[in-house]
């Protein structure tokens, strides 16, 4: 996904009871605008609110071919409907001479969280009777469905 990066060096509180969050030195934020607002009652929704921890960024305006390859990892720190907060690394915001109040145009890639559906796939493993989960075969089965309302 292509989009425009607003640049701050603190993020405001989330709720009446949160403080200021602010970036560490030579650090900053950026905020993530999604088209569509996401929600929790969506499978994409959740998957993305809930399963990430990390997102790629990789700027569009460079010139030279080789330094647009370079990808930078940013940690998220807030996720919320329609957006999403991410903490440059100082080395990104010296690689790219960013400012505070500077947007930036960049593909993002989010980053799915895959240790809990590894722990799943551990967890089959493990299991001594594996035909419990994974059946070998499956015997030909006769379904009636009934066409009468109930």
């Amino acid at each position: 996904m292509i989009t425009t990066l607003e640049l701050d060096d603190c993020l405001p509180p989330l709720t009446s009871t949160d403080g200021y969050k602010y970036a560490e030195p030579g650090h900053l934020f950026a905020r993530i605008q999604f088209k569509e607002k996401l929600s929790l009652e969506s499978q994409a929704g959740r998957l993305i609110l809930q399963n990430t921890n990390l997102v790629w960024l990789s700027p569009t305006s460079l010139n030279s071919s080789e330094e647009r390859k370079k990808v930078y990892e940013t940690k998220l720190e807030y996720r919320e409907a329609d957006n999403i907060d991410v903490e440059l690394s100082e080395q990104c915001v010296l690689d790219l001479q960013l400012r505070q109040g500077q947007t930036l145009e960049v593909e993002v890639q989010i980053q799915l969280n895959r240790i809990h559906l590894c722990e799943l796939h551990e967890a089959v493993d493990e299991i001594e009777i594996p035909d419990l989960v994974c059946p070998e075969e499956f015997p030909p089965l006769d379904v009636q469905i009934s066409t009468e309302s109930r």
